[in-house]
């Protein structure tokens, strides 16, 4: 790479991470003003203590955190940390998803013969993410899900698949692929079925907000993933569960999000879920 490269690179790579901060900011806002049905377009920004306004030198990503030391400038009450660690973590989500899914020098899988692919799926890819861990800091924070949004983003899943259907794509990155069809509606429905039983044969133990997100899941990975990420996020969570429950001193009753894990295990299942099931079938062939 020459000088010129390197500068453009850098100014990408600043450009990507600005991009998720915004989006990690609009995440902060986008899960208070649901969970509190305020409108996300009819009113601005303002302080959750004393209702201040904010104004926009208040409202830049990491930066006003810093500058304001953490305070709000009106009622000067300390603003939760959860605001900076979201909006950086974004930041380094989007440079993640760009790394997986956009040419660089790293990757000999791309071409830039047809660099609107990539851009699509980039994005495709950071705002399943956005939602994803919309979903995951909601059940963290309130132990439920938001109905409206899940059932938006299984309309919005559902319709991707459908139009796979008849026009097939895969989304190629650079640790998994994604295919979408009918296998993938199938897969939701599965899921949903699954889930269902374990809510019965648990009394309600695993909540309601685990059925709708699991055919989230199953939208998302099909089937050939599903098993592997439906067994992740049980070994992921079982194995959590009791380290928080020798730490608190108590297994027996502890509420735990399952959202986290599912999506870990969506993780897993998109990365390894396919050699998995190659290698269980030449396993069973032999």
């Amino acid at each position: 790479m020459n000088n010129i490269e390197i500068i453009i690179s850098i100014v990408l790579v600043i450009f990507i991470f600005v991009f998720g901060l915004i989006w990690g900011s609009f995440m902060n806002a986008f899960l208070y003003r649901t969970k509190n049905n305020i409108s996300l377009v009819n009113k601005r920004s303002f302080c959750p203590n004393c209702k201040g306004k904010i104004s926009w030198y208040d409202n830049i990503p990491l930066l006003s955190y810093i500058l304001l030391r953490g305070k709000c400038r009106h009622c000067k009450k300390k603003i939760s940390i959860q605001y900076p660690i979201v909006e950086l973590f974004l930041g380094l989500i989007s440079i993640l998803v760009a790394y997986i899914t956009l040419p660089h020098p790293f990757s000999n899988i791309y071409t830039v013969s047809n660099p609107l692919v990539n851009i699509l799926s980039y994005l495709f890819i950071f705002f399943l993410a956005f939602f994803i861990i919309y979903f995951c800091i909601y059940d963290i924070l309130y132990l439920e899900i938001n109905d409206k949004v899940a059932f938006l983003v299984i309309g919005l899943l559902l319709a991707t698949n459908l139009v796979a259907i008849k026009f097939p794509f895969v989304i190629h990155t650079l640790i998994f692929n994604m295919h979408f069809g009918l296998g993938n509606i199938i897969t939701g429905i599965i899921g949903l079925a699954l889930i269902a039983i374990v809510i019965l044969l648990s009394k309600g133990k695993m909540g309601g907000g685990d059925l709708r997100f699991i055919v989230i899941v199953g939208l998302i990975c099909g089937l050939q993933n599903f098993y592997f990420t439906f067994l992740s996020s049980v070994v992921i969570g079982s194995v959590i569960g009791i380290i928080l429950g020798l730490i608190k001193g108590k297994i027996k009753g502890l509420a735990l999000p399952f959202i986290p894990f599912l999506s870990l295990g969506l993780l897993c299942g998109l990365i390894w879920g396919q050699l998995i099931w190659s290698k269980l079938f030449f396993f069973w062939g032999t």
